[in-house]
């Protein structure tokens, strides 16, 4: 069982518990109804929250929506091609590789496994995105072959959603020093997004600094 699925029933048994919890008057109310004294404490305490509905409001945000669906576009096999850049001024090395993105647990999160090369090298990476209906933000986690670490990204999408703007920080293997990355993804049709990778203010004028662009095509 996952630490996810885990926290789930957690939060679950506890909703149930609250309602329960609630429902058991307090010593003090109880005293206070056995000496015939009016209880001012009770009258003024908040009414109890509902099991039932506390167990709806949680169902409701843990159902998938049309941000999941919008998501759910990226579903595939993606052709990607594109050019990364490791410092300003230096010229772009040529990648290339296949994205395979399926939808898991009920639609709710989209799983990529990106396989290719760069700079030589053979190159692998796995993602993760999604929506998160409590915070109304998009989120990504990434890993991948050339490092040990992962980074998590989260942004938000404009409306009716055709750029995703997600920022996140990690570490430069370089320098040991924490940096902000910028991602923008643009769903440009049915069968193509772009994706751009900068480095917040990495730009030798301190502007940001690109430091990959990616274009992928489905494949089906």
């Amino acid at each position: 069982m996952s630490r996810r699925s885990s926290r789930n029933i957690v939060l679950s048994l506890a909703a149930a518990a609250l309602g329960i919890a609630f429902l058991v008057p307090a010593p003090s109310y109880a005293a206070g109804a056995q000496s015939g004294k009016p209880d001012q404490a009770a009258a003024a305490a908040p009414a109890a929250p509902d099991a039932q509905q506390a167990m709806a409001a949680y169902a409701k945000l843990a159902a998938p929506g049309p941000q999941h669906q919008r998501l759910a576009s990226l579903v595939g096999t993606w052709k990607v091609t594109g050019k990364g850049w490791m410092a300003p001024g230096q010229p772009p090395s040529e990648m290339t590789g296949v994205n395979t993105a399926t939808a898991i647990m009920g639609g709710r999160y989209i799983q990529s496994v990106h396989s290719g090369s760069f700079m030589g090298m053979k190159f692998e990476g796995r993602e993760t995105d999604g929506y998160d209906n409590v915070t109304h933000e998009y989120w990504a986690t990434w890993m991948d072959s050339m490092g040990t670490g992962v980074t998590v990204s989260r942004g938000t999408c404009d409306d009716p959603c055709k750029t995703l703007t997600e920022t996140g920080d990690e570490v430069d293997p370089m320098t040991g020093k924490t940096q902000k990355n910028r991602i923008v993804t643009t769903f440009v049709d049915a069968d193509t997004y772009t994706m751009q990778m900068y480095m917040v203010g990495g730009a030798p004028d301190g502007g940001d600094f690109k430091m990959m662009e990616l274009t992928a095509k489905r494949q089906k």
